[in-house]
């Protein structure tokens, strides 16, 4: 059996002996944490102007961080695709470990786009926490989740290695990513952002429940 032959502290070249396909690179790592960043900004914006009744449309702004960065993701991830193409095993067979997935992620999330585009311009926008919660919304989740998780998921493919700070470096960012993009979704739930865990639960008159933090 050959084994990869990398310098220590770095990545191997390929995964396992039962899966011998190459793996992201430490620049394709950091590209993808780059780019991840880059569409987490875009959500949190996008979250902020819910928050503050700025105005509403698909076509906003922080909408428009949000949509260049997957562009930029789904480009990356694109041509790490076609750089891995080596014209003697199917297409499929030279990508490398899990980036299937990641390009699978990402027809997710556009879908989850073109339908959040359909579902504003045919029902209008969500209040609260249903602009949160909605179908489209969801989806575009799912498919962030998965793509954001690709350096997560180069380093559970790695051989056993002791890594240097520059090659674990995108693991642990797309972490943070992964836990923040989790937190945007979770946060109507904290205890933190109401004392509704410490008060009787009381509806105010007149008002239209639109908001956890409304009672």
């Amino acid at each position: 059996m050959v084994r990869p032959v990398h310098r220590p502290g770095e990545l191997p070249v390929t995964a396992d002996a039962s899966n011998p396909r190459t793996l992201l690179t430490t620049p394709e790592r950091l590209v993808s944490v780059v780019v991840g960043l880059w569409m987490v900004v875009g959500l949190f914006l996008d979250g902020w102007a819910h928050d503050n009744a700025k105005p509403e449309s698909f076509f906003t702004p922080w909408h428009g961080v949000l949509y260049s960065g997957f562009a930029a993701s789904a480009t990356a991830a694109i041509l790490v695709a076609m750089r891995a193409r080596s014209g003697v095993r199917p297409w499929p067979a030279d990508l490398p470990a899990g980036h299937g997935l990641t390009l699978v992620a990402l027809g997710v999330f556009a879908a989850g786009a073109v339908g959040d585009l359909v579902w504003h311009e045919t029902l209008g926008i969500e209040v609260g926490v249903e602009a949160l919660l909605s179908p489209t919304h969801l989806l575009l989740l799912a498919g962030g989740l998965a793509a954001l998780s690709a350096p997560v998921r180069a380093a559970w493919w790695s051989d056993p290695f002791t890594p240097s700070f520059r090659s674990f470096a995108p693991t642990v960012l797309a972490l943070a990513l992964l836990t923040s993009l989790a937190g945007f979704f979770l946060l109507y739930m904290s205890p933190y952002v109401n004392d509704a865990a410490g008060a009787a639960f009381t509806r105010s008159p007149g008002v239209v429940h639109d908001h956890p933090s409304t009672d």
